[in-house]
């Protein structure tokens, strides 16, 4: 009597276990162990969830959990730009979601990125910019296309000055280029080319002289100047003296650096060396630095070296003021 009433309580229990699991529930496992082996992982999700824990549905939901954890550490990386370590991890899940596409996504704008690098190399500018724009937050290339824009706006700033005949600043402008951007290289070499058939006006020598000059410890400018028709004037703080006349069309035909005695006393040799050459360099757009002038200043002096256009002389006149003349050719 005993054992019939315990066999019924365990075929009570049975049945009542098997109660608590409906057939929906069996149905969502087995979509979700068939989506998961499809790879769909967030269908599979889906479906687990919906089976309330029947069969090893939770051991499956821990699998996706920890695949779920990967994605959103590649995703992390991703929005941090480090698309290197996004593209390994969401490589080592391309069945979880939309990693495959990013994987994807990631190569092509390396790719991109490679192209533009490219381009950048043969001076392709254009064509660098549109592939660093679309590789846009991939490592530098940002930092490309605002570097190129930059390219632009010299350009701009460089031709304004090219087409007001400000030839001077304009070629400034094209150097601070610092590559061969659109017809830099072809705008130098016509200005240069300028300078070296006719020379230059006033203002551009005083410019130079006073940029030259203001590199200077203590640094020297320029206290006044007056340029007028066929004659200008300049003092540097200092008490150098610059005259000089120029043509019809505004050249210099000839210019002259007065250093008085005590200039010269209070310089002594190696800075009145450095005046002398500071006043060849003002001569000469777009020729040697002062440094390179001071390796060849006795050629200078002794009339056998031009600087630019204009043929040197070296003398002291009667007060013993020496002078520095420069005479156009």
């Amino acid at each position: 009597m005993k054992r019939a009433a315990f066999l019924l309580i365990l075929a009570v229990c049975a049945w009542a276990l098997c109660a608590c699991v409906t057939n929906g529930q069996i149905q969502h496992y087995n979509a979700g162990v068939a989506a998961y082996e499809a790879n769909d992982l967030v269908s599979a999700k889906h479906e687990f969830l919906q089976a309330g824990g029947y069969g090893n549905s939770r051991s499956y939901l821990s699998a996706i959990a920890e695949y779920e954890s990967i994605y959103l550490s590649a995703v992390e990386s991703f929005d941090a730009g480090d698309y290197d370590e996004a593209r390994r991890v969401f490589a080592s899940i391309p069945e979880y979601g939309n990693s495959s596409e990013f994987v994807a996504y990631i190569d092509r704008i390396a790719e991109l990125y490679a192209e533009g690098e490219a381009a950048f190399e043969e001076e392709d500018y254009v064509t660098a910019r549109d592939r660093f724009y679309r590789a846009s937050g991939y490592e530098d290339a940002s930092d490309k296309v605002s570097q190129i824009d930059r390219f632009e706006d010299n350009y701009r700033i460089a031709m304004g000055f090219y087409s007001e005949g400000n030839y001077l600043e304009s070629l400034e402008a094209f150097r601070k280029i610092g590559v061969s951007y659109r017809d830099t290289d072809e705008k130098i070499a016509s200005i240069l080319e300028l300078f070296r058939s006719f020379g230059i006006k006033p203002a551009e020598l005083l410019t130079i002289f006073a940029e030259n000059c203001a590199a200077e410890e203590p640094p020297i400018t320029l206290a006044s100047s007056s340029i007028g028709d066929g004659a200008f004037t300049a003092y540097a703080s200092n008490g150098l003296m610059i005259v000089g006349n120029s043509d019809d069309a505004g050249y210099i035909t000839s210019v002259s650096f007065w250093i008085e005695p005590s200039l010269r006393k209070a310089l002594g040799d190696d800075g009145m060396d450095r005046m002398l050459g500071l006043c060849i360099v003002s001569m000469a757009p777009g020729g040697d630095d002062i440094d390179t002038v001071l390796g060849k200043l006795g050629s200078f002096l002794d009339g056998s070296l031009d600087s630019g256009v204009f043929g040197i002389t070296y003398s002291r006149d009667r007060s013993g003021a020496s002078v520095l003349t420069g005479t156009r050719r």
